[in-house]
């Protein structure tokens, strides 16, 4: 981003601020006009830009510099439809760290994984399994595709 305005100076006790020629801005009133209306558009005070920028300083340290503002916001996007919620999406409102640990576990949850056959079960005529996510018992082989406790997606060998 282009600054259109003058930084002030740390200086010991305070800042500095540094003089403007009114001229100079007079000739740039426009430019300066719709930068801030796009700034305002947004709605975000200066802090929340801020704590915006902190995250996604904190996702390029966790994904690499490949990863971009619109690639989050994509995916928080992509997340709230996903979950039936559009008013959010319009809100844009952020996940909280427990809704993303939530996330991470239903996603977990949904991928395929295969149960293990439970020998010493002593059930008789049928076999035993137990769930990978839950670790509870259920019997028969291949009648569910998910865990009847927790819901985790199961895989059945063909």
């Amino acid at each position: 981003m282009e600054r259109l305005t003058v930084p002030d100076k740390k200086i010991d006790g305070g800042l500095r601020r540094a003089i403007i020629d009114a001229r100079e801005v007079r000739k740039e009133a426009m430019t300066i006009y719709w930068e801030l209306k796009k700034y305002e558009d947004t709605g975000l005070t200066p802090e929340q830009i801020m704590e915006l920028k902190e995250a996604v300083q904190k996702l390029e340290n966790i994904f690499g510099d490949e990863i971009t503002v619109n690639q989050v916001i994509d995916f928080f996007v992509d997340f709230y439809i996903a979950q039936g919620d559009p008013d959010r999406v319009e809100k844009a409102e952020l996940l909280t760290n427990e809704e993303a640990a939530k996330w991470r576990e239903l996603k977990e949850r949904d991928t395929a994984k295969e149960p293990t056959k439970d020998s010493d079960s002593g059930v008789r005529y049928t076999d035993d399994y137990i769930c990978p996510n839950c670790g509870k018992h259920f019997t028969g082989t291949g009648i569910a595709e998910f865990c009847y406790h927790c819901g985790q997606r199961l895989k059945w060998e063909k």
